[in-house]
């Protein structure tokens, strides 16, 4: 799930109205286009700069930790490792769990789309922006008498990463069931209260 939440287009950008149809049909300039979380961390640095530490920050929070969070889950499930090691390995993967953020990418996307879609009508219209937009109406007429609009519109990735999410609350973050049964196997001499549930 999180690999396809990753490297499935998780939204696309819709462009409305007179102008990009004008540019598209007489210049071929589309500015429709997909993303997936790969191509967003990469476009984050594009531009250079201290940029590039927003892309890091990208990579770490979006790609790298949701990525390692489970692969070291499953090593702890699977791989016959010493118990010292197995600690080491269940401390290092709790960290990565810190660093797993997933679900800001559910509250972004709609976020985005309430905030492009009517500050881009705004930006570019036929009251303030009549010399481009009028003769781009008249040519291209829409029902909405739209000069430009943007549109973010979630795609499969969207609900991949929803998928992800609910599952990483079932088994990757502290205090999960998955989290509680390795914590038991681990340190099988630690007794906690009675209100930390039945699989301490």
């Amino acid at each position: 799930l999180t690999v396809l939440a990753i490297t499935v287009p998780v939204f696309t950008r819709k462009v409305h109205g007179s102008l990009p149809t004008l540019l598209k049909l007489n210049l071929g300039i589309d500015f429709d286009q997909t993303y997936n979380m790969v191509e967003l961390a990469g476009m984050c640095a594009q531009a250079g700069g201290l940029d590039r530490f927003m892309s890091a920050t990208f990579w770490i929070f979006i790609i790298i930790c949701p990525l390692l969070r489970p692969v070291t889950q499953l090593a702890l499930l699977h791989l016959p490792l010493p118990l010292a090691k197995q600690r080491l390995l269940h401390r290092v993967s709790r960290h990565i769990a810190a660093y797993y953020a997933f679900e800001v990418m559910l509250v972004a996307v709609p976020l985005i789309h309430l905030a492009f879609g009517p500050m881009s009508k705004a930006l570019l219209s036929q009251y303030n922006l009549p010399q481009v937009c009028k003769p781009a109406l008249a040519l291209y007429p829409n029902d909405k008498d739209l000069c430009f609009e943007i549109n973010i519109d979630k795609t499969v990735g969207y609900y991949f990463t929803i998928a992800a999410v609910l599952v990483f609350l079932l088994s990757g973050f502290d205090g999960s069931p998955t989290h509680k049964y390795m914590h038991k196997k681990l340190y099988p001499e630690d007794r906690p209260p009675p209100t930390c549930g039945p699989l301490y």
